[in-house]
């Protein structure tokens, strides 16, 4: 649709938060129901006065002052094609996605739309994934591998993305079998 995303780590509050949302130049805050209290906790300003989307939330669940339903907002909204997006090229940005912030703030990482074609491309030649491939994806959507190396295979290949809100080691293999995955998507640390 011609806007930039910024993938906020949900698990961010105040001054990191704040910070990942100003870099980013945000002009609107989509959030899920769970995350309210940490958009309702910034004070700056510049922030609290930005719009601010609630998703998979009831309207009587939303607890952000002048917040609106996403749900609702999606279900009313018409549907047609935005102008801008054929002014959207391979080479514009496409995504920020952000560093952990081990040393200091989160550092915004321009993802643009060649780079996560690519990334995607590549994770779909390694590892064989087709159009009739389920892909199991539990890692988190704002970093690269979950957000652009996994659901990208739905871009790339059609292949079918399941998504997990949070790993979970007890649902894993259970979860496989149920949506019947051919395929997963895991990052190791040592």
């Amino acid at each position: 649709i011609g806007a930039i995303p910024a993938l906020i780590n949900y698990n961010l509050r105040e001054d990191p938060l704040a910070h990942c949302i100003k870099v980013a130049n945000c002009k609107a805050i989509v959030c899920g129901k769970e995350t309210q209290d940490a958009i309702n906790d910034l004070t700056d300003n510049e922030l609290t006065s930005l719009p601010t989307y609630v998703l998979n939330a009831a309207k009587e669940e939303i607890v952000l002052k002048d917040a609106v339903c996403l749900d609702s907002a999606f279900a009313s909204a018409e549907k047609y094609t935005p102008p801008q997006l054929e002014n959207v090229g391979f080479t514009d940005k496409m995504v920020y996605i952000y560093t952990s912030g081990t040393t200091g703030l989160p550092k915004a990482a321009v993802i643009k739309h060649s780079r996560a074609s690519l990334a995607a491309i590549g994770m779909a030649t390694m590892i064989g994934a087709t159009s009739l491939d389920i892909l199991y994806d539990p890692l988190p959507l704002y970093h690269t591998a979950g957000g652009i190396m996994g659901v990208g295979q739905t871009l790339v290949n059609g292949a079918t993305v399941v998504i997990r809100r949070k790993f979970s080691v007890t649902h894993y293999w259970s979860d496989c079998l149920k949506y019947g995955c051919t395929v997963r998507i895991i990052v190791c640390h040592e």
